[in-house]
């Protein structure tokens, strides 16, 4: 059970790194799937880095998970992962993700984490929020 929440808690961490560089294109000329992708992106490299500030910038203040609650939880579930060596050596894998946008949320599926935990498979919702791309939710499959 244990592991599981801090399998979560990476995907939650990888979440918001995806988001990171909250900086959106808008006003020049790329799509929403295209922000979005390039904050997947820099989520990433904050994942990889394990920078908690980072990654924690990319989450909404209206964050909400059926475990962890608000954007607190998530945090304090990102910095046990890191502390108990999950985010180690771990793989954030964006080849086959596909976002679908709906107005001004959208998801990304399939975000895949591999690491001495194993592999985890997630989708992440991220909404738009005053020009920005913010995590609102996730959801790990199988967890």
């Amino acid at each position: 059970m244990k592991r599981n929440m801090l399998v979560l808690g990476m995907v939650m961490a990888l979440a918001g790194a995806m988001l990171a560089g909250c900086a959106t294109g808008a006003g020049k000329g790329l799509t929403p799937e295209e922000e979005i992708s390039l904050q997947m992106e820099k989520w990433r490299e904050a994942m990889m880095a394990k920078d908690v500030d980072a990654i924690m910038a990319l989450f909404s203040d209206k964050f909400e998970h059926y475990d962890w609650r608000d954007k607190a939880g998530a945090k304090m579930f990102i910095l046990e992962a890191i502390d108990m060596g999950y985010m180690d050596d771990m793989d954030v894998i964006l080849d086959d993700a596909q976002i679908k946008v709906d107005g001004n949320v959208a998801s990304v599926y399939p975000v895949d984490l591999v690491g001495n935990f194993g592999s985890l498979s997630m989708e992440l919702i991220v909404s738009r929020e005053n020009g920005e791309w913010l995590l609102t939710g996730m959801d790990a499959p199988g967890l």
